[in-house]
């Protein structure tokens, strides 16, 4: 799913090919005579009144969204810690960010500074979107530590990337987050969540310090909250770990789906590891940050 923009931006236009609508809220979006004859509407401001058939456009695949320059507007800051932000960015209410969960986006500040980041949020929300900044050394984030600015003006292009959840798939899915790989994972599981698909989800997250799990709380209160949802915290875990406790924790591997994102290296040799587990590697999606 996409943000919803309440009639402004024109995403949800359908053609209604057989059946009755009928209108439940005013849109600021002007669909041409051309569209309206044809029988165009947006879904978003429209109700069926008898049974119908729409055609519509949908992106089925990373591919099929289009490249998007949005302005958008730095709303707020969290600190995460001592050298992490949460960066809260706000699109035009016309111009939400079409992405699939576990995409990146990159952000260019009015200096010119940039950073291609995996998008924290859900798609479901499409004009509020969430950044996980680390401080490293760079101009972008010593700008946004040392000046906390809110309100200014904030680029985003994108979306990039094909680590996506596999819609269609309903068996039970593991979730790997390698440190920071938990920002694209975070947007995978709040997704499949959303459209509701996934049988059982599992989170395993391992990250190097034990005060590491920054989005923690969120983590508890999914598990509290969902039958289906487990979550194991692990600190200083490497591959064989990792395998190791897959294979004792999961009585056949090979029936799940696997989502792994983190840093390149750990990622990929763990993605490369599981078909030892019997796991098919169609079945294994990954995600190597730099």
């Amino acid at each position: 799913g996409y943000g919803c923009a309440s009639g402004n931006c024109g995403e949800c236009k359908a053609r209604v090919v057989s059946g009755e609508v009928t209108r439940i809220a005013e849109h600021d979006y002007v669909l041409s005579e051309r569209e309206k004859q044809m029988g165009y509407v947006l879904t978003c401001c429209n109700t069926a009144v008898t049974d119908v058939l729409l055609e519509a456009a949908e992106a089925r695949t990373a591919e099929d969204l289009p490249q998007q320059d949005v302005r958008a507007q730095i709303r707020k800051l969290e600190s995460e810690g001592d050298d992490l932000l949460l960066l809260h960015v706000q699109t035009p209410r016309t111009q939400t960010l079409r992405f699939m969960a576990g995409q990146r986006a990159r952000l260019t500040l009015e200096n010119g500074a940039a950073r291609e980041l995996p998008i924290t949020s859900c798609p479901c929300n499409g004009r509020n979107l969430q950044f996980s900044v680390r401080r490293d050394d760079d101009a972008f984030g010593a700008y946004l530590f040392d000046h906390q600015p809110t309100r200014e003006m904030i680029r985003v292009q994108g979306p990039f990337g094909d680590f996506v959840l596999h819609e269609e798939a309903t068996e039970p899915a593991v979730f790997v987050a390698i440190g920071d790989g938990i920002a694209p994972i975070k947007s995978l599981i709040e997704h499949a969540i959303s459209i509701d698909q996934i049988e059982a989800f599992h989170l395993y997250w391992t990250v190097d310090r034990p005060d590491g799990h920054y989005h923690e709380r969120w983590c508890r209160a999914l598990k509290e909250t969902l039958d289906n949802f487990a979550f194991t915290p692990l600190v200083g875990a490497e591959t064989d770990d990792l395998l190791a406790l897959l294979r004792s924790d999961l009585p056949d591997p090979a029936a799940l789906r696997y989502y792994i994102a983190g840093s390149a290296p750990a990622a990929n040799a763990l993605a490369a590891a599981l078909p030892t587990a019997g796991v098919p590697a169609e079945r294994i999606a990954v995600e190597g940050l730099a």
